[in-house]
């Protein structure tokens, strides 16, 4: 009797743990973020390994726009950018990140790497 009552409390607190879990979107510590936004976002992500970056430039725009405070779209967007050959692109995206988020360690390293490979040591050497 009793392992029957512990096993409907386990199956309990299961279901509550699973629901808690299903009331939240988050996306890399970001809570909040739109359904449209995330979909749009994964089928970017998705498309870029496809090396169909056009089409995933155009997503990761997409959920951008749904929203705008959305730091991993923005990521993906410049690192996107930088494998299409447009650099000016992906640092102008890259600092837009920076505004979001100043500490974003990975944007600050892919900013010196573009500048170190265009020559511009001087900015370069800022973001390393």
């Amino acid at each position: 009797m009793i392992e029957i009552k512990r096993r409907i409390e386990l199956w309990i607190i299961g279901c509550l743990l699973l629901a808690a879990c299903s009331t939240v979107n988050t996306v890399n510590g970001q809570t909040d973020i739109p359904k449209k936004a995330q979909v749009a976002f994964n089928k970017g992500l998705q498309q870029q390994g496809y090396g169909e970056y056009n089409e995933a430039i155009d997503l990761f725009k997409h959920a951008i726009k749904k929203a705008p405070e959305f730091i991993d779209a923005y990521d993906a967007l410049a690192n996107t950018y930088q494998k299409n050959n447009e650099p000016n692109k992906a640092i102008r995206t890259y600092k837009k990140l920076l505004e979001l988020k100043p500490d974003h360690y990975f944007a600050l390293y892919e900013l010196g790497k573009i500048y170190h490979e265009s020559g511009a040591l001087d900015s370069a050497e800022y973001f390393y």
